[in-house]
């Protein structure tokens, strides 16, 4: 299975438009989920105090036609830096607990991830996410990358 982790602010929306999600920019990330049947993790502050069914029905609203099938946990601290190990925390937390089958990941986030760079990308806030940005998922989702180091 493939897994998009999306954060919301910078991605889904842009500066100018907090608290909101913009239809357009959930139409790019719905073309990136027909063509490569990923399923959504939110890694967005915006999980934090919503059920995942809550996060659906928000995106839902903005035209989602996909599927939420969890969120990061939630470490409290409001530190953007910590997002990376939430992230692979869920992914191994599936793989060990649950017995998930992850083929491939991708990040779409406006927040550097470190160690996780190759296998995000990096979307510009002022505008959000582009369709360079999902062609380039596309080609994460579907070959991808060896990460090295840590």
């Amino acid at each position: 299975m493939r897994y998009i982790f999306c954060d919301f602010d910078g991605v889904l929306n842009y500066i100018g438009s907090p608290e909101s999600i913009e239809p357009y920019l959930v139409t790019l990330l719905n073309r990136l989920i027909r063509w490569t049947g990923a399923k959504v993790v939110i890694s967005s502050a915006w999980r934090q105090g919503r059920t995942i069914k809550e996060l659906q029905e928000i995106l839902e609203e903005g035209g989602f036609e996909g599927e939420v099938v969890g969120r990061t946990r939630s470490d409290h601290t409001g530190k953007r830096d910590s997002r990376p190990a939430q992230i692979t925390d869920w992914i191994e937390t599936g793989r060990k607990l649950y017995g998930l089958d992850i083929d491939s990941f991708v990040i779409l986030d406006d927040y550097e991830m470190d160690i996780l760079n190759p296998l995000s990308i990096l979307t510009d806030p002022s505008r959000g996410l582009s369709y360079n940005d999902i062609v380039k998922a596309r080609k994460i989702l579907e070959e991808p990358p060896l990460l090295t180091g840590g």
